[in-house]
């Protein structure tokens, strides 16, 4: 149990760094596009809102809105 919830957040930590990297590298124009991509899925994602369990559904849309935020910082 303890093992497969520092191995999740762990692969958290990892795939925000590589998603992070991924979007300073991208030109500016790339990163308006990645974004507004972004937020259809997000959109999506809370028309679909029932068709996931509660918990999924926050990890999911907090992962849109998290990259959307760092697109945006950049």
């Amino acid at each position: 149990g303890i093992l497969a919830l520092l191995f999740f957040l762990f692969d958290g930590t990892i795939r925000r760094a590589m998603l992070r990297q991924q979007f300073e590298t991208i030109s500016s124009d790339q990163r308006i596009a990645k974004a507004a991509k972004l937020e259809e899925d997000l959109g999506k994602l809370d028309n679909r809102r029932s068709s996931y369990p509660p918990t999924t559904f926050r990890r999911m849309r907090k992962r849109l809105v998290k990259q959307i935020e760092d697109l945006r910082k950049h």
